[in-house]
């Protein structure tokens, strides 16, 4: 399956939760077609161990203010991190 079709698959729903572990992996990124933030996995593997949490990452493709009500809705949410590509006003 190439890209475009798992991103028409997935553009209701989402992809489905990767957990933080398995986001580091080279095959996972190219699957998933996204480029990772080598520092920010560390804060998080960091916070992970101190805090005793785990971390889930979901993609989600389309307007970004559905998709974030979409996200904390959907996911029952405690906290929300977002990442920007400087591209909009986000």
């Amino acid at each position: 399956m190439n890209h475009d079709s798992r991103h028409q698959l997935w553009a209701q729903s989402g992809f489905p939760l990767i957990p933080l572990e398995e986001f580091r992996k080279a095959e996972v990124l190219h699957y998933y077609d996204v480029e990772t933030d080598i520092e920010l996995l560390d804060m998080l593997d960091n916070a992970t161990s101190q805090k005793q949490i785990n971390v889930g990452i979901k993609l989600y493709w389309g307007d970004a203010r559905e998709k974030l009500c979409q996200g904390i809705h959907d996911l029952q949410l405690n906290s929300f991190v977002m990442g920007s590509r400087g591209l909009s006003a986000l």
